[in-house]
Order: C-alpha cells, then sequence, then structure tokens
C-alpha cells in the first residue's frame, strides 16, 4: 500500500471515528439542551437568568445542528458544503457562524447578568424581567449575525481569485485573528474575569440571598467549564497554525487535533444541563417535577 493510499485510509478512519462520535455528543447535547428550556420553565424564579439561559438553550441547539450534524456530514461524506462561490452556501456558512456566535455571547450575557445581580442588587431586582432578558437575547444574536456578516469580506476576496501569495495570507491571517478576537478574546475575557468575581463574592458574602447564591454556583459552574473548553481549543489551534504535515503521520495528527478542537466546540454547548444538573439543586428539583407532575 503506497503512502497515498495509506494517507487517504487514516483520513477515512480519521473521519468516520471523529463523526461517529460527534453524532453522538450532538444527539446527546440536542435533548440535554431541550431537557434545560422545559426546566426553566418549571423554575418559579421570574428574573432575566432563567429567561437569557432558555435563550441559550436555543441558540446552543441550533449551533450544535448547524456545527454538528451538517459539517459532520460534510467531513464525512464529503460534501461540498464550503463552495463559498455558492450563494446558499455562503448563507449556511453566514448562518452557522451565526449561531455559533450567539451559543458563545449567551455564556457572556450570562455571566454578566450575575455580576449585575451581585453588584446591583437592588436595581437587579427591581429591574431583572424576562422582558427585559428576551430584549438582550435578541441584541445577543444581532450582534453575532453582524459579526458573522465580517466573513463577508473574506469571500469577497477569495470571489475575486486572488492568487498572489500577499492576497492569500491576508485572508489566511483576516479569518484567525477575526476567529481569535470575537469568538475568543472578548468572551473569554469578560467570562474568566467574571468568574473571579463571583468567587470573590461568594467568600465574601456568605450570607445572602439562598435562591441567588446557587443560581450563581451554577452559572459559576457553566463559565468555569466554558474557559476551560475554549482555552484548550484555542491552544491546539495555536500549536498547529502553521503547522505544515510533512508525512502521513503527521497529517494523520493534523486531521485528529482539527476534529478535536470540533468536538470540543459542539461539547461545550452541549454539557450545559448535566453542570446545571450537578450543581442547582433547584434545578433537579424543577427537572423531576416535570415527570412526578404527570404521573401524579
Amino acid at each position: 500500500m503506497n503512502s497515498t493510499k495509506i494517507e487517504n485510509y487514516l483520513e477515512y478512519q480519521l473521519a468516520e471515528y471523529m463523526s461517529i462520535s460527534g453524532i453522538i455528543i450532538c444527539s446527546f447535547g440536542i435533548l440535554f439542551n431541550i431537557c434545560s428550556y422545559f426546566t426553566c420553565m418549571k423554575l418559579n424564579l421570574h428574573n432575566s437568568a432563567i429567561t437569557l439561559i432558555k435563550c441559550q438553550a436555543l441558540w446552543d441547539t441550533i449551533a450544535i445542528f448547524h456545527d454538528g450534524y451538517i459539517e459532520l456530514g460534510r467531513n464525512y461524506y464529503k460534501y461540498n458544503l464550503m463552495n463559498i462561490s455558492n450563494l446558499s452556501c455562503k448563507i449556511l456558512v453566514f448562518h452557522s457562524w451565526g449561531s455559533s456566535f450567539s451559543s458563545v455571547y449567551h455564556i457572556m450575557v450570562l455571566a454578566l447578568d450575575r455580576v449585575a445581580a451581585i453588584r446591583f442588587p437592588m436595581w437587579y431586582k427591581q429591574n431583572s424581567k424576562p422582558q427585559l432578558a428576551y430584549k438582550i437575547s435578541f441584541g445577543v444574536v444581532l450582534f453575532s449575525y453582524g459579526i458573522s456578516s465580517l466573513n463577508l469580506i473574506k469571500f469577497k476576496l477569495i470571489d475575486s481569485n486572488c492568487t498572489m501569495y500577499g492576497s492569500k495570507t491576508f485572508i489566511h491571517w483576516y479569518g484567525a485573528i477575526h476567529v481569535s478576537f470575537f469568538a475568543f478574546a472578548i468572551p473569554f475575557s469578560v467570562v474568566l474575569f467574571s468568574n473571579v468575581y463571583f468567587v470573590y463574592s461568594l467568600r465574601k458574602r456568605q450570607k445572602g440571598n439562598l435562591t441567588e447564591r446557587r443560581l450563581t454556583i451554577m452559572l459559576l459552574t457553566n463559565c468555569i467549564v466554558f474557559c476551560i473548553f475554549t482555552l484548550s481549543s484555542v491552544i491546539l489551534n495555536g500549536a498547529t497554525f502553521n503547522f505544515r504535515p510533512e508525512d502521513v503521520h503527521e497529517k494523520a495528527m493534523l486531521i485528529l487535533i482539527d476534529q478535536t478542537q470540533f468536538t470540543m466546540a459542539i461539547a461545550n454547548a452541549s454539557v450545559n444541563f448535566l453542570l446545571y444538573f450537578a450543581s442547582g439543586p433547584m434545578f433537579r428539583t424543577a427537572f423531576f417535577s416535570l415527570f412526578t407532575e404527570k404521573l401524579c
């Protein structure tokens, strides 16, 4: 078996393995987000945090579907979904990036919501309404799709058949900076500093509203896992950014790392229900009531 056949075989085997594992994660992720949505509906808390969690579950589901099933299908079945000279494919990529940014920025908004609840408790109690949370969520979605529209600049450059080395380098770095700044630097920084503030406030205020403390712990757990997944993905991406594989094994390793990053991004949008369930007693109670009230 020559090197080309070995390379194709390894690529096929890795794509098959990662696609199957990714599809399993996607399926459970969608199920978990549906559970999160209906559990939040059972929680008797009419504040912006619960409404934002529901919105986050909705956009996590959309992001999982686009970045999971569609992308995995493209990798496994070799569908040419990313032919960006085609208008329908541009719309698909635009929507995929928009839903991904919406998922990430909803976590950031949830973190800021908790900061406001801790720092300005009286103002938060008076103004934290579901209607306000829906407006904030709508603004997050518009902002996310606005960021996604910046990809159209890259598409325009590629459509113009830029063949000069400088143009290709610009496209390469433009895409990397666009993703690193908007998908990592902004949300990661906000969530990380929010986590520090959460820990500080929880240690300083041992006594307080028990419901608010439990809600803060729930979201703190979510934010910590988000930081771990995001930072790990960026480290892997940085390690292979300008890497050029020279043999079959290096290419197989590059494919594995790339698919691992992709799977981590899907998992990041899939585990919130498990985190809420593990860290929130009131969330567990509300979840079990979905079944006990129907059976009684």
